[in-house]
């Protein structure tokens, strides 16, 4: 939608090597005490991840953000990004004096389709001088590689639905991607809170949501595994209700799945796809360590792509089971 910055070819490879895909990796950057209070009342509230509404004191933030980390201050660098941004878009919203004034008034009260061009931008403007720089080129894009990953921590936290990520060796290197079709999240996840939302799921409600902020934040083996805990919760109590004198505090996902399809737990009508139901319940999450032959562990890295479809999936089957029992 907008002109790429120029980047050198090998600045692909120097990104591989700075750290994979940015986002994939959690920043180790602490955070500080009103961060740790803010985060954990948004938890709290089970706040959602928002897609469209930039919020203002999250604006406020990624200025500073955009301007100090990313951008450095540089008005010839500012001016840089606003001119391809108005190559695009034609004339920009504001009324700044200066070029570095001008990017902050844009991301704190511009629309959202200004504000993440110009950071899409900005982060490839960041790379590209990074790479070009006069010396230890491949130190300058690692920092800038580590600051993006702080970035998307931070959009993580403020539940933002969009995370800056590779572009798959294609022009322009980086892209805002926005984690989760809006559709998909509304028919399948929000439908999955609303069920877990009752007070005998309130573990499989926290699990899922867990998993939801984990994924935003890049950080993809802590979304599966808290998925997998959410199907875990959810299918005890689907089990409990079904059988009260069963117990189910010691049985794993494994157990809970052979107990549920042993009783009379689908529609008539679902019986002939019994055996394909039951795979899909034993494979929605994957195992994050996987034996060898030779009896060594390996681990097992999920990107993106894969936790996306493991958080659906387990969505998709926790509204099923719920409703399947109410219907059998």
């Amino acid at each position: 939608m907008f002109a790429p910055p120029m980047v050198a070819p090998d600045a692909h490879a120097a990104l591989s090597g700075a750290g994979a895909m940015v986002g994939e990796i959690m920043s180790d950057r602490p955070r500080l005490f009103h961060e740790r209070v803010e985060l954990e009342e948004r938890q709290q509230r089970g706040d959602p991840i928002e897609f469209e509404e930039i919020p203002n004191m999250t604006r406020a933030k990624m200025a500073h953000w955009v301007a100090d980390d990313i951008l450095h201050h540089d008005e010839t660098r500012c001016a840089n990004v606003l001119r391809r941004l108005r190559r695009s878009m034609g004339a920009l919203p504001g009324t700044a004096k200066t070029n570095l004034q001008w990017v902050r008034e844009i991301i704190r009260s511009a629309d959202a389709i200004h504000v993440w061009s110009l950071v899409e931008l900005a982060v490839n403007d960041a790379f590209d001088v990074a790479w070009k720089a006069d010396y230890d080129s491949e130190r300058h894009v690692r920092n800038v590689a580590e600051r993006l990953r702080e970035f998307n921590v931070f959009l993580g936290d403020e539940f933002i639905g969009y995370q800056v990520v590779r572009n798959n060796g294609q022009a322009p290197p980086l892209i805002v991607h926005r984690i989760d079709s809006e559709l998909l999240h509304a028919q399948i996840v929000d439908r999955t809170f609303e069920i877990t939302g009752a007070p005998e799921f309130v573990a499989a409600n926290e699990h899922y949501s867990q998993a939801w902020k984990h994924y935003s934040k890049g950080d993809y083996p802590d979304a599966i595994t808290n998925a997998a805990k959410a199907m875990e919760s959810a299918l005890k109590v689907v089990l409990t209700k079904m059988d009260s004198t069963i117990r189910t505090d010691n049985l794993s996902t494994s157990d809970l799945i052979r107990e549920l399809f042993k009783r009379d737990f689908l529609p008539e009508t679902m019986k002939p796809v019994v055996k394909q139901l039951r795979t899909l319940y034993e494979q929605a999450a994957p195992p994050l360590r996987n034996d060898s032959a030779h009896g060594d562990v390996k681990p097992f890295e999920p990107d993106a792509s894969l936790t996306l479809l493991v958080l659906n999936l387990v969505g998709s089957l926790i509204v099923f089971s719920v409703q399947a029992r109410g219907s059998a």
